[in-house]
């Protein structure tokens, strides 16, 4: 299964400087092979990003949808 898309929600409110840092984070691009242990480490990383930029109380969401025919997966943090 490759990624399709990486999506973010929820930061659209964030300094630009602080968006950018939190999609540098992500350690899918679309394109790479789908792996779950890659997706983790990007929450942590982006959680980590967000508490370095002064946000010190963060939860990252995230949600992979995979279409097993296409063998696609569609990833979105928030």
């Amino acid at each position: 299964v490759l990624v399709h898309s990486v999506t973010f929600i929820g930061i659209e409110s964030l300094p630009e400087h602080v968006q950018a840092r939190v999609m540098r984070s992500v350690l899918l691009s679309p394109g790479d092979r789908f792996d779950e242990q890659t997706y983790d480490a990007s929450k942590e990383r982006i959680g980590r990003a967000l508490i370095e930029a002064s946000y010190a109380k963060v939860t990252i969401l995230g949600h992979v949808q995979v279409d097993p025919k296409a063998r696609e997966a569609c990833i979105q943090f928030e």
